[in-house]
C-alpha cells in the first residue's frame, strides 16, 4: 500500500495464519480451512495448541469464528486430536463451541461429554455445590432459530429426554 517492498509469505504457514487472524473475521470459511490445513500439516501439535490460543476467551485472542472453523476441520481431518482435547474446548472457550461438532466423526464423543458434565452438574447442584456453565450454553428447544431447536432436540433425545424435561433440566 505504501509502495514498500513486502513478502507475500513469511515461509511459515503458522506465522502467515497469525498475521491474517483479524482478516478471517470477514473471510470465507473455506479460506480459513485451507490456511489452517497448511498450518496443521506443517506442525500438528503447534497448530492444535495455536487454535486453542486463538479461541481462548480469557488468556488468548477470543476469535470464536476461527476457532470453531478450525475445530470442525480438525474433527474431520484429525478426529483423534479432537477427541484427546474435547474436555479443553469449554475450558478455553464456551460449552456452545462444542456444538460445531454435530454431524462430524466426533459427535458421539461430544454428546458423551455433555451427558457426563450434566450428571456432574446435577449431582453438584443436589449437594449445593458449584456447577459448570453447561446449562447456560446448551441450546434451548424454545429458541426462535430452527438450527438451535434442532440441536437442542438432538441433545435431548441423546439424553433420553422429551422437550419439556430437557427445558426444565436446563
Amino acid at each position: 500500500e505504501n509502495l514498500a517492498v513486502a513478502y507475500e509469505t513469511s515461509g511459515k504457514y503458522l506465522l502467515d495464519f497469525n498475521f491474517k487472524l483479524s482478516q478471517y473475521r470477514n473471510m470465507d470459511i473455506e479460506d480459513i480451512k485451507n490456511d489452517f490445513a497448511k498450518v496443521f500439516f506443517e506442525d500438528p501439535l503447534i497448530a492444535t495448541k495455536f487454535i486453542f490460543f486463538v479461541g481462548d476467551v480469557r488468556g488468548g485472542l477470543g476469535e470464536r469464528k476461527v476457532f470453531r472453523v478450525c475445530l470442525k476441520w480438525l474433527s474431520y481431518n484429525a478426529p483423534e486430536t479432537v477427541r484427546k482435547n474435547l474436555s479443553y474446548i469449554s475450558e478455553y472457550g464456551r460449552f456452545d463451541d462444542l456444538l460445531v461438532l454435530f454431524d462430524t466423526p466426533v459427535e458421539k464423543d461430544m454428546l458423551d461429554l455433555i451427558r457426563d458434565q450434566l450428571r456432574k452438574d446435577i449431582e453438584a447442584m443436589n449437594n449445593n455445590e458449584e456447577v459448570s456453565l453447561l446449562g447456560k450454553w446448551l441450546p434451548s428447544v424454545n429458541a426462535s432459530n430452527a438450527n438451535t431447536i434442532k440441536a437442542a432436540k438432538k441433545i435431548a433425545r441423546f439424553l433420553a429426554m422429551d422437550d419439556k424435561g430437557y427445558r426444565k433440566m436446563l
